[in-house]
């Protein structure tokens, strides 16, 4: 099942179950992934890694938020439903590469002769929203030795 499938379904029940939370938000990014679509030119279907990079967009506008909201005094209400959306967006996020594996796949990399562009690039094409790029971009760089 695509991520996509998997939203639209997890909708429904929550829209089912009366979790208003889940459904306003779930909603709104079947809506932006929708808006994004309608976009392409020539017509096309959304691949798995748009669909993806709308779900990260959308986790990094709750991220800012919520870290927002903390600074602020009370808003409890919000603080947790911030909270509650971070997680139900966080559990549409393929799994993140760990650090040792950031670095194995730039040594692999560097040791085909790839410069710093080649391996984003490489990591960006093999491993779409899989991993932080700051991360990959500063081990690549003491990967290469820059």
């Amino acid at each position: 099942m695509s991520t996509l499938e998997h939203i639209k379904r997890d909708w429904i029940f929550a829209r089912k179950a009366k979790d208003t939370v889940c459904a306003a938000l779930l909603g709104t990014l079947i809506g932006a992934i929708m808006t994004k679509e309608k976009t392409f030119n020539p017509a096309r279907q959304i691949t798995e890694s748009e669909v993806v990079a709308e779900v990260k967009k959308m986790l990094d506008a709750v991220i800012e938020t919520g870290e927002i909201l903390a600074k602020s005094d009370g808003r409890d209400q919000q603080k947790s439903q911030n909270a509650t959306e971070q997680h139900i967006l966080s559990g549409y996020m393929p799994q993140q590469m760990s650090e040792s594996d950031l670095e194995a796949f730039a040594t692999r990399k560097q040791s085909e002769g790839a410069n710093m562009g080649q391996i984003m690039s490489a990591l960006k094409a093999e491993h779409p929203g899989q991993y932080d790029g700051k991360l990959a971009s500063s081990i690549a760089k003491r990967i290469i030795g820059l």
